[in-house]
């Protein structure tokens, strides 16, 4: 009875030592990998975050880059005249350099011979249109808009009052005149170039009223 009951003992001893070794092993692993799953969750998270602030980071540089082209003006480096480049025939002056046709006066304004008489008009992108259907049908010929490039062409910058030869545009304002050309990197905006300060600028909507002087193609 007695080795018996020992017998016994020794049995469930080494049961309770299996079980507790068992125990023991599934309690280290519990221990070691949430340790590991921790750390690989501080490394993913720290990850994460640095990605999304290089994200906006990078937003917020093309904001400020955007946002500068709108607003801050773009120097027209060349002089836009050289000598010999208007030719005048009484309304038009041609331009002999780009080989465009310009009006002698802003819109608004008429030609009496010596100066540009009347009251400048200034114009939205949909007035502008109206008023390039009436230059067809008074004067002939296909009137636009200028591009960014036909326009800077004018831009005196030996010019002191203004930024334009006077003598070829006289009256011309020393103010902003509309391009027909959009802004790339803004498309909701167009280039302007301003006879004041002889700088191009690309913050403008169509919606907004700027002087405005018509071009066609020779």
């Amino acid at each position: 009875m007695f080795f018996g009951r020992k017998t016994k003992n020794v049995k469930l001893f080494s049961i309770k030592r299996r079980i507790g070794l068992r125990c023991a092993i599934f309690v280290g692993y519990s221990v070691i990998i949430p340790h590991r799953s921790i750390t690989s969750y501080l490394e993913a998270s720290v990850l994460l975050l640095f990605n999304n602030i290089h994200r906006r980071f990078n937003v917020l540089i093309r904001i400020i880059f955007l946002v500068s082209l709108m607003l801050c003006p773009v120097v027209t480096v060349a002089s836009g005249l050289g000598k010999g480049q208007f030719l005048a025939r009484d309304h038009l002056i041609i331009d002999l350099r780009s080989g465009v046709e310009w009006m002698r006066c802003s819109v608004g304004l008429q030609w009496n011979g010596k100066r540009c008489d009347g009251k400048i008009m200034r114009l939205n992108h949909d007035d502008v249109a109206k008023a390039i259907v009436i230059a067809n049908e008074q004067l002939g010929g296909n009137w636009r808009l200028p591009s960014r490039k036909e326009l800077e062409g004018l831009v005196c910058a030996a010019c002191e009052t203004i930024k334009i030869d006077s003598e070829s545009f006289p009256q011309t304002v020393p103010e902003p005149y509309w391009t027909g050309e959009v802004n790339g990197f803004a498309a909701r905006h167009f280039w302007s170039v301003n006879f004041m300060t002889g700088y191009t600028y690309g913050r403008f909507f169509p919606q907004q009223q700027l002087a405005v002087r018509l071009v066609r193609d020779r």
